[in-house]
């Protein structure tokens, strides 16, 4: 007997049945939305079947009937030639039914739903962390047993999997076998009362692997004795209770189809004449994959149907009991027989779990039981009352279990065990006990509900938009019909109530009906939903005057009526309201809540001021600096928003400003904090001048070509999530393209003179020395490393000349830079690295690499331009390197190194090309705006980031194994992400360049920030390198374009005094 683990931990198709066309409506909506938020698996096509023209066929009926569409779907969607037979559609796919064409008519609250969407009270999703509030507004049975069902194993070749839609099942998945051929069913053991409610499997225990066993036998419903009799209970008195789900093999889903007249013929799809499909489609039949199919498994003996219950039997039309005809059968029993014949004796086993919770709400009282009591299930998922609910009086909140609600009532009075859901609750509340409120909109007034009355509100799509008010008892199942005694309305024997009330049957049914509770027209409509449920209340106090003037439906006529599109938009502003109103609990530093998503919250203008005040709430409860931040981005946008739409009387537009530069003073602050921990102080001691009057300091370095990982060294993302950059420290054209030389100036002043812009200033005052935010300013660099090394304190009441006295001397600083500006080649950081070095050295400070790195960091944030480590440390540090840092406010980076060269002699422009587009571009706005996007968690910027990181140790791998081909389409991709992450970083002119010469490399991008600078190229070979300098230089895109000639520095920076 072989089983299998899971190898395919995703179904290639999950098949949800529907009833009926209408209820598929809704499901199809329910999946698209999922679709639309990304909540569900790429790798799975999600198809909702209904059963045919709406005709009841069973579970059974319903499985093959899918399995014929879906084989149908493939027929036409695929070359005729790979599709000989049903192995060749069906190999190596793994599909998933999840039977849920039922309409609830004994849990009235959820018949337009569907109880595969009945929704759960979790705040987050099974799983995930339960810090991160998940996007989806409310989480259903669906997505729970979704989850659930995706963990169990796969089986060779190809495999069906189906499960039941409305119970939900607590077990391990990693107890689950299920064998390589055949069907497997899944069990676990409970006692003998509650297995005489379900499907039991009597393992045959001489025939087993562990806990897979062959099944000797399978009851229904069977009672205690029939247990005993077929020796179905264990040594405990425990039945081994059927589960719902079933695995069919390869094999087995391949008899079934065959047995069931389907088959391919010349590459088309075919039906054998009065097969059991055939008559499936014409309703002729009706087959129930728990009760017909097993039995049919363990016997091909037809008589094993005599002596069923009428409505157990097999053919609808309850005279047609299968027995044994030597003078042949009618054709409908003949494709019976032919399906018996074709399936039986396949192999059946069982797999049996050590326990499994079963969460079963079948009808309204069970509801109430299964939220009113413990029980695993609860307890396993996190079920919580008043999850996803804001209650305003919680203190007179008792008795009742509400979650997806929002209740503003003033006075809440509440009798025994209640259950509230998905409601927007303003008026006042009385509820005596035993009550289901579900779907009441905001505009509805007072609801005073006698003991066991239940109400629900519908929106309905007729000639007009409306609402229906469902109204029913505790005890009602519309499944019954007038003639049956135990028939009930709002907890009234049904033919009591109608007498009492002085009703007429013409007053419930319409023409020549059966008079069933299901097509009873009960239920007021109305564009109003506020006389729709007056109208159903007064009915439940025995009012009936308004109630016969008004239009009414049956429950069959609703549910052909939902208007799922409104249902669901109801729902989706409903969550959007409670989370507004719930954002000091669901705002938390963790959460991934973004800015768009909480600003698609807001509404109404109070919403505007509600979002604000709780957000200063927050911010007063909190010392996390860097939500703090986070806190002040959103504080600006929501203030943006209320400003343009013009919702306060005396705006004060400033407070955006102020709002978005505290935020990015934060992050500010937050690096400052690191270098704190660090015990690192720019000023321990005062400084002093420790290098002779005549003597130099000279520090040269190289420039750095970033590969991957962009973005990720950048505070806060770095700070919080940590960094991953491979980049690499080179020359160009042999010379060390940054030099800074310092020495000591005679007056107490300080001078700066930049060579390669041919400027130099002497700076006389504090004020002069503190004004380093200006970017564009050449002397804001230099400025702001004085700041850093602690030689000039942040102090506007100081004066400059003294404090220049007292270290000793004035300091002359000169700033040699060959790069172009605006290249991309991290020149503005490395350049501040070297400052500081310089200056470092100067007064005789001892820096390790990880001070130099964030002391550069902090040097940055205070200029404004932001920036991250990368620059520096590809300078500063030697080589090709994957830098990566954890986590943390002081980085520390880790350093691995590889190489460019396949070769030891390998010219580096064989493969490598590096080009000077002629275009520059600053970085400060890109950055602020990154920065910002991360601020406000876009989902986008957060994944793009991250898959850049990623590649940045996939590249490195490329680079230790000598693929220079896969780094360079690599390259390609991080051009991409960059694309993604920032629009501007390319445009017509770089495209042009790079389709110039695109069939010539593997990838290309622009360095640094992108928009212009230097262009990496990857090429395919020597040949084709000298074939791209040809292009560019024949027909370079303006008079500043050149290539350069690069090497890899392995020495890093360099000081000396001289």
């Amino acid at each position: 007997m072989e089983h299998k683990s899971n190898e395919k931990n995703f179904y290639d198709i999950c098949v949800i049945t529907a009833a009926n066309e209408y209820q598929a409506i809704g499901y199809r909506e329910r999946i698209r939305i999922r679709k639309e938020n990304n909540e569900l698996p790429k790798e799975t096509e999600f198809v909702v079947i209904s059963d045919p023209d709406g005709k009841r066929i069973g579970s059974g009926g319903s499985t093959i009937y899918v399995l014929y569409k879906l084989i149908e779907q493939y027929v036409c969607s695929e070359s005729n030639d790979r599709l000989n037979s049903i192995h060749d559609i069906l190999s190596q796919k793994r599909i998933l039914i999840l039977h849920s064409g039922g309409d609830s008519k004994r849990l009235p609250a959820y018949s337009a739903t569907g109880k595969i969407f009945f929704p759960l009270p979790l705040d987050f999703f099974p799983g995930s962390n339960p810090n991160e509030y998940v996007k989806r507004e409310f989480i259903t049975l669906f997505d729970v047993l979704l989850n659930n069902l995706m963990k169990l194993p796969y089986t060779d070749g190809g495999q069906l999997v189906i499960a039941s839609g409305d119970v939900l099942l607590s077990f391990d998945p990693s107890e689950v076998k299920f064998s390589n051929y055949g069907v497997t069913g899944v069990a676990y053991p409970g006692s003998a009362n509650v297995a005489s409610g379900h499907g039991v499997y009597v393992p045959n225990q001489l025939e087993s692997d562990q806990n897979l066993m062959k099944v000797a036998d399978f009851l229904q419903k069977p009672s205690y004795e029939q247990l005993i009799q077929n020796n179905a209970l264990d040594e405990s008195d425990r039945a081994f209770i059927d589960t719902g789900i079933l695995s069919f093999s390869i094999d087995a889903l391949e008899k079934l189809i065959s047995a069931s007249g389907i088959f391919i013929d010349n590459g088309k799809l075919s039906l054998e004449k009065d097969g059991l499909c055939e008559q499936l489609i014409e309703g002729r039949v009706y087959l129930d994959i728990y009760k017909e199919i097993p039995l049919i498994m363990l016997n091909n003996n037809l008589n094993i149907f005599d002596g069923l219950k009428s409505d157990d039997v097999i053919l609808k039309n309850s005279n047609s009991i299968i027995s044994e005809n030597s003078n042949g059968v009618i054709p409908a029993k003949a494709g019976i027989y032919s399906f018996i014949d074709g399936f039986s004796k396949t192999s059946f086993f069982v797999c049996l779990l050590s326990y499994c919770g079963f969460f079963h709400i079948g009808t309204s009282r069970q509801l109430l039981r299964n939220f009113h009591t413990i029980n695993h299930t609860a307890s396993m998922y996190g079920f919580q009352n008043l999850c996803r609910s804001k209650i305003k009086n919680i203190t007179e909140f008792k008795n009742i279990f509400v979650y997806n609600s929002l209740i503003e009532s003033s006075s809440i009075k509440s009798g025994k065990s209640s259950f509230i859901e998905g409601c927007h609750i303003k008026g006042n509340l009385d509820l005596s006990g035993e009550n289901i409120i579900t779907g009441i909109p905001k505009d509805v007034g007072e609801l005073k509900l006698n003991n066991g009355i239940c109400i629900s509100c519908i929106p309905i799509v007729r000639s007009e938009e409306g609402w229906v008010t469902i109204i029913y008892g505790i005890n009602d199942n519309f499944g019954l019909s007038m003639n049956d005694n135990s028939a009930t309305l709002i907890n009234k024997r049904l033919t009591d109530w109608i007498k009492e009330n002085n009703l007429n049957i013409d007053d419930l049914w319409n023409g020549d009906v059966r008079y069933d509770l299901w097509n009873a027209k009960l239920f007021p409509f109305s564009i109003d939903v506020s006389e729709s449920v007056r109208i159903a209340l007064d009915i439940s106090n025995g009012n009936f005057d308004e109630w016969k003037r008004s239009k009414r439906m049956s429950m069959e006529e609703i549910l052909k009526s939902v208007d799922y599109k409104r249902f669901l938009d109801n729902y989706t502003e409903l969550g959007k309201k409670i989370n507004l109103e719930r954002l000091t609990e669901i705002l938390i530093p963790k959460s991934e809540l973004s800015s768009e998503e909480i600003l698609s919250w807001c509404k109404e203008p109070r919403d505007y001021r509600k979002a604000e005040e709780q957000l200063l709430s927050i911010i007063n409860k909190t010392d996390d600096i860097l939500f703090r931040a986070r806190l002040y981005k959103l504080l600006s946008n929501i203030v943006k928003k209320s400003l343009s739409l013009k919702i306060y009387e005396n705006p004060k537009s400033d407070r955006v400003f102020y709002y978005e530069e505290y935020a990015y003073n934060l992050v500010l602050s937050a690096i400052k904090r690191g270098l704190e921990s660090a015990e690192i102080d720019f000023r321990k001691s005062e400084p002093t001048i420790k290098i002779r009057s005549d003597e130099v300091v000279w520090v040269c370095a190289s420039t750095r070509l970033d590969f991957a990982g962009g973005w990720s060294d950048t505070p806060p993302y770095c700070l919080e999530y940590g960094g991953s950059v491979l980049n690499a420290a080179v020359n160009l054209n042999g010379q060390y393209p940054i030099q800074v030389i310092g020495k000591l100036y005679k007056e107490p002043f300080i001078r700066i003179n930049s060579i390669d812009l041919g400027e130099s200033i002497i700076i006389r005052d504090i004020q002069e020395m503190l004004s380093y935010r200006n970017p564009s300013d050449w002397t804001s660099l230099p400025k702001a490393a004085f700041i850093t090394t602690g030689i000039i304190p942040e102090n506007m009441d100081i004066d400059l000349q003294e404090l220049l006295k007292n270290l000793g001397a004035g300091i002359d600083l000169t700033l040699f830079s060959a790069v172009p500006s605006g290249s991309g080649l991290g020149t503005s950081s490395i350049l501040g690295s070297a400052i500081i070095a310089c200056l470092s050295k100067i007064v005789g400070q001892s820096l390790t690499a990880d001070e130099l790195f964030n002391r550069t960091l902090y040097m940055e944030q205070l200029m404004t331009t932001g920036g991250g480590w990368q620059d520096q440390i590809g300078g500063v540090i030697g080589g090709v390197k994957l830098i990566q840092t954890d986590p943390s406010l002081f980085q520390i980076p880790k350093i691995s190194w590889t190489d460019l060269k396949v070769k030891s002699n390998m010219n580096l422009s064989d493969r490598f090309l590096l080009y000077y587009t002629g275009y520059r571009r600053m970085a400060k706005n890109i950055l602020r705006n990154i920065v910002g996007r991360y601020l406000d968690r876009d989902e986008t910027t957060i994944k793009t980031i991250g898959k850049l990181k990623e590649k940045s140790y996939e590249m490195k791998l490329a680079l230790d194994h000598r693929d220079i081909d896969a780094f360079g389409k690599m390259i390609g991709e991080i051009w991409e992400l960059n694309k993604i992450l920032d629009p501007g970083t390319s445009n017509d002119d770089i495209e042009s360049i790079i389709d110039k010469i695109s069939h010539l490399i593997y990838g290309a991008k622009l360095l640094g920030a992108g928009g212009g600078g230097f262009l990496f190229m990857v090429t395919k070979g020597a040949e084709q390198s000298s074939e791209i300098k040809r292009i560019l230089e024949k027909e370079p895109p303006n008079d500043r374009a050149r290539f350069f000639d690069f090497d890899i520095d392995q020495d890093g920076l360099k000081i000396s005094v001289l």
